[in-house]
C-alpha cells in the first residue's frame, strides 16, 4: 500500500471547534503531508477566524476514515491553512495507526508486534539469519526470519517478531526493537530502514506507518559486505541484557557514535575526533568500572590536597598575587582533581590496542613499525580539535582521516560487542581488517 484514500476526519479541530470534516483526500505514505480542499463556509459552527486566519494549529491525533470505511489515526499533526479565505489546508503528520482510532498513543497496549525491515539487502538477511530468543527477563519472545510468506505474499526482507507473554505498551516494544537494531548495527555496520510495523490489539490486526527513517539513517547504507562481522554461537538474550545495561550508562555516547554514521556533511577531521572521543569516553566518563580507583577515594584524596594547600600560607600568597579571586583557583583545581581516577587517552589507547581483538586491527601498523606514529596522531588529533592545538601537521590529514575513521569505527564496535558477550568470528573479522588496510596500497601515513 503506497497511498491511502480518505474521505472523513471525524475530530477535525480548529478555532476551538471540533467537527467532522467530510472531504476526499489522498495520503502518499512516503510523505508526511497532504492537502484537503473543501468549502469551509458550509460548516456553520466554525468561527469566522478559521476562514480568514493563517494560524497553524497542532493536534495530537486525527481520527480518519478511508474510502472503504476502515479507521485510521494520524499522530502528531499540524493543520495549516493555505489561503484566505480558507478553502484549502495542509495536514502534516508523523505516523499513521491503521485499523483503529486511538486518543492516547502513549497508552496503546498490544498483544504482538512485527517489524519489517530492509527488504532488499542480502547483507542484512544473511547476517541476522533465523533466530529465536527471549529478552526482558523472558517476558518477550523474539523471532527473526526472512523470506516469510504473509498475507499471500512472500516478503524477502527481515521480519522481527515480538511476542510478549502479556499485553505491553507498543512504545516499550519499539524501544526494545531499537535496542536490538543497535546491536545489529554493531554487528553489521549500518542501520536499515524499518518498512512498517504491524501489531495486534484485542486480536485485531493493525499497522503503523512511519515514513521517517529508523533512529539513524546510515550514510553507510551502501556499505560493502566486508564491514559486517559474523557472530558464532552468540547468545542474543545475554547480549541484549548486557547491552541494555550499557545503554543506560552510555546512551549519550552511543547516540553520538550512531548519529555520526548518519551525517554526511561533517568536516572530516571532526568525524575522526568524534570517533576518538567516543572510545575515550567509553572507558572514562561513562563507565566507572574502568576507573583507576573508586570515586569515594578520589573525593578523599581531593579533600586532603585541598586541606594541605589551604594551610600553606606561602602558596596562598602566590595564588592571591596571580588570581584576583582566590576561589576561582580552587574551582579550577577541583575540576582538575575530578579526573585523577580516570585513565588518560594514552593509557586507554595502549590498553585497548594491546587487547587480543584490537591488536589484530592494528597488526599492519605494528608489523610495519608505524604504530607509534599512528598513536601519536591520535593524541595530536584529539588535542587539535579539543584545544585548537598549533601542531597542525601531527594530526590525521586529508585521506588519513578515512583510515583513522574506519579503524576507530571497527575498534569501537569490537569493544562493545566483546563487552556484551558476542563471539566474533575471526575469519570475517580478518576480512574487515584487510578491507580497511587496502588504504595503504595507495596511501602513506605521513
Amino acid at each position: 500500500m503506497k497511498k491511502l484514500k480518505g474521505n472523513e476526519i471525524i475530530n477535525f479541530l480548529f478555532c476551538n471547534n471540533e467537527f467532522s470534516l467530510k472531504s476526499d483526500f489522498i495520503i502518499e505514505l512516503d510523505k508526511t503531508e497532504f492537502e484537503i480542499e473543501t468549502d469551509f463556509s458550509k460548516y456553520d459552527n466554525i468561527e469566522w477566524d478559521f476562514r480568514t486566519t493563517n494560524e497553524i494549529n497542532r493536534q495530537e491525533n486525527l481520527h480518519c476514515v478511508d474510502n472503504k470505511g476502515n479507521q485510521f489515526t494520524l499522530l502528531d499533526c499540524y493543520i495549516c491553512p493555505l489561503n484566505i479565505p480558507c478553502t484549502k489546508v495542509k495536514v502534516i503528520w508523523n505516523s499513521i495507526i491503521y485499523g483503529l482510532h486511538i486518543s492516547n498513543y502513549n497508552q496503546l497496549f498490544v498483544d504482538r508486534a512485527v517489524f519489517k525491515i530492509d527488504n532488499k539487502k542480502y547483507t542484512y538477511r544473511i547476517s541476522i539469519g533465523k533466530n529465536k530468543f527471549a529478552i526482558e527477563n523472558d517476558t518477550i519472545e523474539v523471532n527473526t526470519t526472512w523470506g516469510k510468506k504473509q498475507y499471500k505474499h512472500r516478503y524477502d526482507g527481515v521480519v522481527v517478531e515480538f511476542n510478549p507473554i502479556k499485553s505491553m505498551l507498543l512504545l516499550d516494544l519499539i524501544k526494545s526493537f531499537n535496542l536490538l537494531l543497535e546491536i545489529y548495527f554493531l554487528q553489521i555496520g549500518y542501520f536499515p530502514d524499518t518498512i512498517n510495523t504491524s501489531f495486534r490489539v484485542n486480536k485485531k490486526l493493525c499497522f503503523m506507518v512511519n515514513p521517517n527513517k529508523s533512529n539513524y539513517s546510515s550514510k553507510a547504507n551502501n556499505v560493502r559486505l566486508e564491514t559486517r562481522l559474523f557472530l558464532s554461537d552468540s547468545d542474543y538474550s545475554l547480549m541484549y541484557s548486557n547491552y541494555k545495561i550499557l545503554d543506560e550508562v552510555n546512551s549519550p555516547l552511543f547516540n553520538m557514535f550512531y548519529n555520526n554514521q548518519s551525517e554526511t556533511n561533517n568536516f572530516m577531521e571532526v568525524d575522526t575526533f568524534v570517533y576518538i572521543q567516543c572510545l575515550e569516553s567509553y572507558y572514562t566518563s561513562f563507565n566507572k568500572s574502568y576507573a583507576l580507583f573508586k570515586d569515594d577515594k578520589r573525593k578523599e584524596i581531593s579533600k586532603l590536597i585541598f586541606n594541605i594547600l589551604k594551610d600553606n600560607s606561602e602558596l596562598n600568597q602566590v595564588i592571591e598575587s596571580v588570581y584576583s579571586n582566590t576561589p576561582d583557583f580552587y574551582d579550577f583545581l577541583n575540576g582538575m582533581l575530578s579526573n585523577i581516577n580516570k585513565k588518560s587517552l594514552k593509557k586507554i589507547i595502549n590498553d585497548v590496542f594491546e587487547s587480543e581483538l584490537i591488536s589484530l586491527v592494528m597488526k599492519y601498523e605494528i608489523d610495519n613499525n608505524i604504530i607509534k606514529k599512528f598513536k601519536n596522531k591520535i593524541y595530536k588529533h584529539r588535542n587539535f580539535i579539543a584545544h585548537i592545538n598549533k601542531d597542525l601537521n601531527a594530526r590525521f590529514i586529508g585521506e588519513e582521516n578515512k583510515l583513522a575513521q574506519d579503524k576507530f569505527k571497527l575498534i569501537f564496535r569490537l569493544c562493545v560487542l566483546s563487552d556484551i558477550g558476542a563471539n566474533i568470528e575471526q575469519k570475517q573479522l580478518q576480512s574487515c581488517i584487510e578491507d580497511i588496510n587496502r588504504w595503504y596500497k595507495l596511501n602513506k601515513l605521513n
